[in-house]
Parts: structure tokens; C-alpha cells; sequence
């Protein structure tokens, strides 16, 4: 069920609509969900693709503000354009694909400078809560340090939201990921978790952060290390402080992350294999193993 807000927009001529429905229609359910919350700063949910595809075109500030996303890849555009039978050809960068779009609409109110220049502040921001891209190319060392900060930074804030399915969901993982957990408690128990494919992964974490009602703030400032292995898999680690209900801290934790590079995103959109986690926590769990259903 959407939810209400007040946005203003320009609102979207009949062939720009057509247009937009159509590309969104290619978008995978899980990621048309996740977009709407992109599009709306996270104000909008909604867990039904019909809807979101409404909220998307209501909230939008034209189809430039759509377009420049990073979930409308090039190759999306591409497939787009080929489909409506506008000559393009597969040299084009996404830039040159979205003027092809709005040509093709007859959108006379965005100009060509603008589209430009919103590229261009598109290339250069920080990915968001909803999607990884990390610049991959001619890592060094630095650029490597750069990926992991990122990365940490991006998964704590989705895993701060991990009731929120549009946010934590099956669009981050690889369908044969894995988790492996450990919870040590001040009473001396070490109790382990773990599960294998992407929903039950989801699912075993977010039982055990509800449990707990915890949230966690990565050090973003020491001992993150990130390095790829010679096969192209990136190793991230990253410790820091767990928070009881948001506020008192109740613990620390250690974690590992092994990221896989999606093939078929034209951005350098990345996707977790494995995650490891070793929480240190000061609550005794009651129980536990009647919430985690996925061994």
C-alpha cells in the first residue's frame, strides 16, 4: 500500500509516460521496488509492481529525474530504443541513449545542457542505499581502501533498514549466497548461525537484528581491508560498535563481505556472495533457535 506525500512534479506528456511505463516494465520486480524509494527519498513504499510503477511516474520530477537513474542502464535503453525501432547504435554511452529517448518522445522542455550536466553529477555522486556500484577499474590500493569504505558504508545503512524489503532484499545477493554468524555473549555462549541462497540469508539476518532490536555503525575510519583475490573476487572487512534500540551501545562486531562483479549490469554494479559476522554482545539470547529457521 502506498503511502501518502506531497510532491510537486511537472508532470510527464502522453508519449513521455508510454515511454517511461515501457522501460519500466523491463526492470525486475525487486529492483521496480526498490526504485520507487529511490525516487522518493525512501517516503514512498509499496511491495506491488503495479503500484510502483504509478508512485515512480507520480513522484518524479520529469523523466530526465527517471532516466539518469543508475537502474536504467544502457543496456536497458538500448533494448528500449531497439524495441520502438529508433536507429541506434551500440557504440552510444547511456548519456547519448537518454537524448535518443527524449527525441523520440518530442520532450522539448529539458535541453541538452541539462541532460548533460545531470550526467555528469550522476557519474560523480555516491551510490546510493538502493544499488552497489563501485568503480572497479585500475585498482590500486587507495581505489581498493575507496571500494571497501563505500561498500561498509552502503550495507550498514541497509542493514539499519532491514525491515524495509524495497531496501534489504534479494536484489543485493547472489541466489547461492551464504551467511555464516556467530553471537558471543558475556555469559559465555557462542551461538552460531548461518544459511544458504539469498531469501534465507535475508531472512536469518533480519530475525537475529529484530531479536536483538540492534543496529550497527561500522568504524569507517581504521582497519577496513578490502583486496581482490587473482579470480576477480573482492574480500571486504569491517568492525564496529552494535547499538541496543538505537542508542545504547550493547557490544561490538567483525564482518566479512565477498562481492562478485554482475556481468549483466552495464554499470559496475556488484552483488554479495558471502557474508561472515562475529557479534560480541553483552544480552543473552531467549530463544534463538526457534528464530532462525535456515541452517
Amino acid at each position: 500500500m502506498l503511502i501518502s506525500l506531497t510532491i510537486g512534479d511537472m508532470g510527464l506528456s502522453p508519449a513521455e509516460e508510454h515511454g517511461i511505463i515501457g522501460l519500466l516494465k523491463m526492470i525486475p520486480s525487486y529492483d521496480l521496488i526498490a526504485f520507487v524509494a529511490t525516487i522518493t527519498n525512501g517516503l514512498v513504499k509499496t511491495d506491488n509492481p503495479n503500484d510502483a510503477v504509478q508512485a515512480i511516474i507520480k513522484y518524479c520530477k520529469d523523466s530526465l529525474d527517471i532516466l539518469k537513474r543508475k537502474k536504467i542502464t544502457k543496456d536497458l535503453l538500448f533494448r528500449y530504443l531497439k524495441e520502438v525501432n529508433v536507429e541506434v547504435s551500440p557504440r552510444c554511452d547511456k548519456t547519448e541513449l537518454i537524448h535518443k529517448c527524449l527525441n523520440y518522445w518530442q520532450v522539448s522542455s529539458i535541453s541538452s545542457e541539462t541532460i548533460d550536466w545531470e550526467m555528469c553529477e550522476m557519474e560523480n555522486s555516491i551510490p546510493d542505499y538502493n544499488s552497489l556500484n563501485l568503480q572497479s577499474n585500475q585498482l590500486t590500493d587507495d581505489k581498493l581502501l575507496s571500494m571497501g569504505t563505500s561498500f561498509s558504508k552502503w550495507f550498514y545503512n541497509l542493514l539499519n533498514d532491514v525491515n524495509n524489503p524495497a531496501v534489504f532484499g534479494p536484489q543485493h545477493f547472489w541466489s547461492d549466497c551464504m551467511v555464516a554468524g556467530t553471537i558471543s555473549t558475556a555469559q559465555g555462549e557462542n551461538i552460531p548461525f548461518s544459511a544458504n541462497g539469498d531469501l534465507p540469508t535475508i531472512e536469518a539476518i533480519k530475525n537475529a537484528v529484530n531479536h536483538f532490536q540492534y543496529s550497527f555503525e561500522p568504524n569507517l575510519y581504521k582497519d577496513i581491508n578490502c583486496y581482490m583475490e587473482t579470480h576477480g573476487l573482492i574480500k571486504i572487512q569491517v568492525n564496529g560498535v552494535i547499538y541496543k534500540n538505537c542508542s545504547q551501545p550493547d557490544g561490538v562486531f567483525e564482518s566479512a563481505f565477498g562481492l562478485i562483479k554482475n556481468p549483466h549490469v552495464a554499470d559496475d554494479n556488484w552483488k554479495i556472495k558471502f557474508i561472515e559476522m562475529h557479534w560480541k554482545v553483552n544480552c543473552s539470547p531467549v530463544n534463538y533457535n526457534s528464530m532462525v529457521p535456515y541452517t
